[in-house]
């Protein structure tokens, strides 16, 4: 799905000026987006730094979130979970860390899928 199309899903979410943490952000861009059609301030995080735009960014161990409670209004967790360790502790420090999670994730259909 692409970033534009996420930011309108998530227009009854999410209000202008809200702190965002991209987590598990990638290449930057679904984050650039956000920022940009939310007038968010966003912070992407990962466990490694693959940015091909120039947000703000923290590198991350993939479980510990080096942010204080309730720090951000939203976090968005963007096709990350399947790739997670730990997605239930992942998922807990986002409720510590947010107010809110919003989360996108691919559900496999079918046996292709499955095998992909």
């Amino acid at each position: 799905m692409g970033a534009k199309q996420m930011c309108k899903d998530c227009q009854n979410f999410i209000e202008k000026g809200s702190k965002i943490l991209d987590l598990g952000c990638g290449s930057g861009i679904a984050a650039e987006n956000f920022q940009d059609f939310f007038d968010a301030k966003v912070i992407g995080a990962d466990i490694k730094d693959n940015r091909v735009l120039d947000i703000p960014f923290r590198i991350i161990d993939g479980g510990n979130l080096p942010f204080r409670n309730l720090f951000f209004d939203i976090v968005l967790i963007n096709y990350v979970l399947h790739h997670a360790q730990d997605p239930e502790r992942l998922l807990k420090e986002a409720k510590r860390v947010s107010k809110k999670i919003i989360i996108y994730e691919d559900l496999p259909e079918g046996i292709l899928s499955k095998l992909r």
